[in-house]
């Protein structure tokens, strides 16, 4: 992620240092390599999927494109159809139309919901000066400057999916959202009232999120993305994560790393602090699903997921608890809901 897309979703700003002496944000990652969150010069997440357009193979897909119900997507990420019995999330992958009823479902009866899309759909063209203008808000002038086209594909792509989902949840028309930033740089509504936003990205994967009356972060990481370089886990490790971590394999202890990484982003992010805060101080533990992690004391209330979705990629969210609950627990039915929404 540049400087810019680290303060937009919530990271310190440029040049600032982590008060645990992490790295200045916005520049090197935990590994050395670009920041988690913009796994690219933005922070978007890395792709994976097999076809040419980042698409399952044909044999795989339903005559609309999205998985065959049974059938296991290439990447090994479980078929639709068996999803449920697992508590992973829904994952809908569908035309425009079939896109928002689900999104407007899954705000409808859980309060929010967790989007990701393909900058191929989302990072086209940008149109006319004045209506990117407007769109991007305080964003223009970094994507005004910025030299690479990239970087502005994925600026334009994903504040438009942002919109898009936002205009979809409240039921208005994208022109009508207002996007802003607070004074730490985390994405904020202008218009229309009552829901909190999050956004990552990483190549050329875009996630964002909506919440009525919550907070929420997200974070997005290519789920084989190498952490194992000697001493990089006790950057952001607590003291029982690495013992926990000492006796696994080097594939799963890796993908535990990766796992624990976003986990941590998506709940900093959601605070509006990202790697301001001391990572190696939180430890996500598992809830009473497979797939639901909780922060114990250090964050009552909170409930945060990392999924595997298609093309190998784990999406972290933490959704902060409901106005009035502290007590960390989970309500019936509760969670997150990752929709996938194509133009």
């Amino acid at each position: 992620m540049t400087d810019a897309d680290r303060a937009w979703e919530g990271e310190p700003g440029p040049g600032e240092r982590a008060p645990h002496g992490s790295p200045p944000p916005g520049r090197r990652g935990p590994d050395g390599s670009p920041p988690t969150g913009d796994r690219a010069a933005d922070g978007s997440p890395q792709p994976g999927h097999p076809g040419s357009d980042g698409t399952p193979p044909t044999g795989d897909r339903a005559a609309d494109g999205s998985p065959q119900p049974g059938h296991p997507a290439s990447d090994g990420t479980p078929p639709l159809g068996d999803r449920a019995s697992e508590g992973s999330p829904l994952a809908v992958a569908l035309s425009p139309a079939a896109g928002r009823r689900a999104l407007q479902e899954a705000v409808r009866r859980h309060g929010y919901a967790v989007c990701y899309g393909r900058l191929d759909d989302w990072g086209g063209e940008a149109g006319a000066e004045p209506d990117v203008r407007e769109m991007l808000g305080p964003d223009w002038p970094r994507y005004r400057t910025a030299r690479e086209p990239l970087v502005r594909a994925r600026l334009l792509g994903s504040r438009r999916l942002l919109r898009y989902a936002v205009a979809v949840a409240s039921g208005i028309e994208p022109d009508r959202v207002a996007v802003g930033r607070d004074g730490r740089g985390r994405p904020f509504l202008h218009r229309p009232a009552g829901l909190d936003v999050g956004i990552s990205h990483t190549t050329d994967m875009l996630v964002v999120a909506v919440a009525r009356g919550r907070r929420i972060g997200v974070d997005v990481e290519a789920s084989d993305r190498p952490l194992l370089a000697a001493g990089l886990a006790e950057r952001f490790c607590h003291p029982r994560e690495l013992a926990e971590l000492r006796g696994l394999p080097p594939a799963e202890r890796n993908l535990r790393l990766v796992r624990l990484w976003t986990l941590k982003e998506a709940y900093t992010k959601a605070l509006g602090v990202g790697l301001a805060h001391d990572f190696c101080r939180l430890r996500p533990r598992r809830g009473p699903r497979d797939d639901s992690w909780r922060l114990g004391r250090t964050a009552p209330g909170w409930l945060l997921r990392c999924d595997r979705v298609e093309g190998g990629f784990l999406i972290a969210s933490a959704l902060g608890p409901r106005d009035g609950r502290d007590d960390g627990t989970p309500e019936e039915g509760n969670r997150v809901n990752h929709v996938s929404i194509h133009r």
